[in-house]
């Protein structure tokens, strides 16, 4: 219905405004000639701009169709209301999408293909910022988004047009890194930049939703007897930190000593990097 249009008066075209729509749109008035319905023809999306006239109701004993009243404004001279509008064929969104969180501490957004022929892109969402804009159907961000995030995804269309959002589902997959904290030798002892960091993440796992937290704890490869019991204390420090600050999730340790091993070597640096808690969440 075109904008400021009276009640009751009726919509008529031009020949010379039809010609536009071919391959792109199907144009048709509605039953009462007062709507304009449009089809994308093909999966055609973009603008169009439509020019046309509003004239009243036919008087008593003049017959004519909606269709047909461009005629009776040019032959009986009847006053009418010239518009124009832009209409948007935007394309369909994608049919179903995905977030999950990777071991690695990364989200990986999957979706399947806009089934609007014209798509050209996509463009995703976190929390209302845009943090992808391609061309395939996965995008993957280098953090952790978690089930109380807003993801969406938006499918792009001729001259911009946008679909309305996809909100993809949460799966909660493997577990995933959160934070590392790191340990002196032979200690099991949080350091001050470590708690900084343990309540940085009791505030992002409220915020964000998880519900399972698990905690490995490892040593170096020096000291082979004491590195069980080690490895264990490590963990069990961490636990001890969040259990009481961070609610309403459930604990799971696991000690690997010096079997899985983040940086070879013997050197300060490779040392001090394998004493560490691993903190994992899903």
């Amino acid at each position: 219905m075109p904008p400021g249009m009276p009640d009751g008066w009726l919509l008529a075209f031009p020949n010379t405004s039809i010609p536009q729509f071919k391959g792109k749109a199907l144009f048709s008035l509605n039953t009462a000639g007062n709507g304009i319905i449009i089809t994308s023809d093909s999966g055609w999306t973009g603008f169009l701009h439509i020019n046309g006239i509003a004239v009243p109701p036919p008087a008593k004993g003049l017959k004519g169709s909606a269709s047909s009243m461009a005629s009776i404004v040019n032959n009986t001279g009847i006053v009418g209301m010239a518009f124009s509008m832009d209409i948007q064929i935007y394309p369909d969104p994608s049919p179903k999408s995905k977030y999950v969180n990777t071991p690695a501490g990364k989200t990986v957004v999957t979706w399947d293909k806009s089934p609007t022929l014209t798509t050209v892109g996509y463009e995703v969402y976190f929390n209302g910022g845009k943090v992808c804009s391609v061309k395939t159907t996965t995008c993957t961000l280098n953090q952790l988004v978690g089930p109380k995030s807003t993801m969406s995804v938006v499918a792009i269309g001729g001259a911009k047009t946008r679909s309305v959002e996809a909100k993809p589902a949460y799966l909660a997959g493997k577990y995933a890194l959160a934070l590392t904290v790191h340990y002196d030798t032979l200690k099991a002892i949080l350091k001050p930049i470590d708690i900084k960091a343990l309540d940085y993440l009791i505030r992002f796992v409220k915020r964000e939703g998880y519900k399972q937290v698990f905690v490995v704890g490892h040593t170096d490869q020096r000291l082979p007897k004491s590195n069980l019991p080690l490895a264990k204390a490590r963990s069990q420090a961490v636990i001890a930190y969040l259990a009481p600050r961070l609610k309403g999730v459930s604990y799971t340790t696991l000690a690997t000593e010096d079997k899985t091993v983040f940086a070879k070597g013997n050197s300060k640096t490779a040392l001090a990097l394998n004493r560490r808690a691993e903190v994992f969440v899903k």
